[in-house]
Parts: C-alpha cells; structure tokens; sequence
C-alpha cells in the first residue's frame, strides 16, 4: 500500500530554532530515496517552506498556507488553489479595520507558479508584525508593503497574530461571514500571542492534505502535528501522530505520540516504519 507522510513545520519536524536538523534532513532524505512519499503541511508560504526544506528532496505535493494553495516545493508548479471572493476579502479587510487592526494578506501574481504569491501589508502593527517582516526579508521571501489591497487580485489568505484580546473580537466577527473559513490557535514562538488566519471556505490543511494523497494515488495519510490548527488535518488522516510538545487536543485526537520536535522525532518515525503489506 502506497502512504503519503504529511507534516506540520512549526513545532512539528521544525526544532524550537525553526530550523530541519541535518539529522532529520539526512533521515527523510534516505526514507525518499527508498520510495517513500514525503511533503509538509503547514501555514507557511511557498518561499519560507521552499527555503527551509531546501536540504530536504521532497516528492509530494505540498500543502501551503493552511490549504490555500498546493503546489510541487521544489519547482512551484500549483495543483490547485482557492482564493477569497473580492466582496468577501473587502469585508474581512473592514472587520479589521474596524477593530484598529490591519492584516497580512497572500496574493497569487502568477496561476502557474507558486513562487510568484506575494505577502503584501499596509502598516506593522506590532513588534512581531516587524519581526515577520524582517524574517521574511532575511530569507529572500517575497514581502511588499503597499497603501492599500487590490482585492481584483487572487487573494489566498489573511493572517494577523497579536494578543487574544485583540484578535479574538475579529474572529469571533469574522466566523460568521458567508464566503470563507476561519482558524485561531496559539502561536508556537511567543507565549501570549495568537495566530488568526482566514482563507476561503471549504479552504484547510484536511481538504489540502486529502488533495495531495489524491494527487499521488496514495492508499494511506499519515499525518503529523502539534498544534490546533492540525487538529482538521489529524482527523483526516488515516494514521495521526502528535510530537510529545503537542497540544493536550492535538494528542487526545491522535492515534501514536512519539517524541519532540527536538528530537528528530518525525524523521525517525518515517524512516524506521515498515511498509504495510496486503
């Protein structure tokens, strides 16, 4: 039986430094060259997970910005996308507004390259908005800041993260709109702080990750994660399997814990499972 092994970045196969360690990379890098199938599942943009698993050969699809957006890691070609209605992405822009806050939003320039989506903002709102920034720039990710949003564009996902106070009064706004779907789960890096991400309906990491078991013929998900917006994912998974640092909900939901995100735990699970045979 043909599985796909699907994992979270953050706080999953990442270290707490945010990086792959030459441990995992060299394990996952033997699991694909004995065949097995191998991509991640994550927030993240094309540019950032594309730079950190450049040490890593992947051989599936991958599962972009929480489901918005599947492509090939290594050379950008998307399988699929979904984005958010101009009506509907003018209203969650005004939520914000509304609420004193502005938002972080991907735009797709190019329908056949996944290179090409862009991380456009209008101001910083916080040390940690700065903070995105500067890593994305760091890393050579495409970030551009604009005066206002051109929603005549694809736009595929708005994230904003900040204290709970201040984010939650625009999810609990935002949930109810007709048009897209919406996620709040804690921050992996900065304790206080929480991710608020909102992408089209129908739009998430389980229908993402059920598109790329599609796209390789696989009989069997395996899917790793640690935090609540895994949770959909896990579900959908034929095998679920939480790392040790996970949530208390994450591993309530999970067939197998193994060990941290520290410990190359993912890596080895891969690595040492023997395929299943009927």
């Amino acid at each position: 039986m043909v599985t796909i092994f699907l994992s979270d970045l953050d706080g999953t196969l990442l270290n707490s430094s945010g990086k792959v360690s030459d441990a995992s990379a060299d394990m996952l890098n033997k699991a694909i060259s004995s065949q097995k199938l191998f991509s991640v599942a994550t927030a993240r943009s094309y540019d950032t997970a594309a730079e950190l698993m450049k040490s890593i050969n992947t051989n599936a699809p991958a599962v972009l910005l929480n489901g918005a957006l599947i492509c090939d890691l290594n050379f950008g070609k998307i399988y699929h996308y979904s984005d958010i209605s101009p009506q509907t992405a003018s209203m969650v822009f005004n939520i914000f507004n509304d609420h004193g806050r502005t938002p972080f939003c991907y735009f797709l320039k190019n329908k056949d390259n996944a290179a090409s989506v862009t991380l456009e903002y209008i101001s910083p709102a916080t040390p940690f908005d700065k903070e995105f920034i500067e890593e994305c720039e760091n890393i050579g990710s495409s970030i551009e800041r604009v005066d206002n949003f051109d929603f005549e564009r694809p736009a595929l996902y708005f994230t904003a993260m900040d204290t709970e106070k201040i984010v939650l009064p625009i999810y609990k706004t935002v949930k109810d709109l007709p048009g897209c779907d919406v996620t709040l789960y804690r921050d992996t890096y900065h304790d206080g702080y929480w991710f608020l991400d909102i992408f089209a309906a129908g739009t998430s990491k389980a229908n993402g990750a059920l598109m790329a078991k599609k796209i390789v013929c696989a009989d069997i998900m395996t899917a790793f994660g640690d935090n609540l917006n895994d949770i959909p994912m896990l579900n959908a998974a034929d095998c679920a399997v939480a790392v040790s640092n996970a949530a208390d909900e994450v591993k309530e939901i999970c067939d197998e814990i193994i060990g941290s995100n520290d410990d190359d735990a993912v890596a080895k699970y891969i690595l040492n499972l023997k395929p299943q045979i009927i």
